[in-house]
């Protein structure tokens, strides 16, 4: 999908988005003046929760993000392997903010074995809870 508007449009567009398979999700703000700093973080978190399996792949282009903004969306976005974020011919994702995402194939397929347990206990509670529930008169 591509949309040329401002980016707490693109913000609102991911937060009625629900896609049961989306694992890559690339942005292109095409308008460098356009709320520099602003960016739909939260609106990507959220949409993250609501997906499975999660995004592995976030790519976002024109907006600078500062590396304390990038190293906190690696470590909330759980499950991701790989971010690219440039702003015009600038890499901004850090060796700092890179260290934080899986460094190798082992490490990815260990996160990929957590999300897939992480799943089946999920699977078990929701098959279970019901019974655990406190009868109602």
């Amino acid at each position: 999908m591509f949309v040329n508007t401002h980016s707490t449009v693109i913000g609102h567009v991911l937060d009625c988005l629900y896609l049961c398979d989306l694992q890559e999700l690339r942005l292109n703000f095409t308008d460098l003046a356009d709320e520099m700093y602003s960016w739909p973080k939260a609106a990507i978190q959220n949409l993250r929760k609501r997906c499975l399996p999660p995004l592995a792949e976030v790519s976002i282009a024109g907006k600078f993000i500062f590396e304390k903004d990038l190293a906190e969306f690696v470590c909330e976005m759980k499950y991701l392997e790989r971010l690219e974020v440039t702003y015009g011919p600038c890499e901004l994702v850090t060796p700092h903010v890179r260290g934080l995402l899986p460094q190798n194939n082992d490490a990815v397929l260990q996160q990929r074995a957590a999300y897939s347990e992480e799943i089946q206990k999920m699977m078990v509670y929701l098959r279970y809870a019901p019974t655990l529930l406190p009868p109602t008169s």
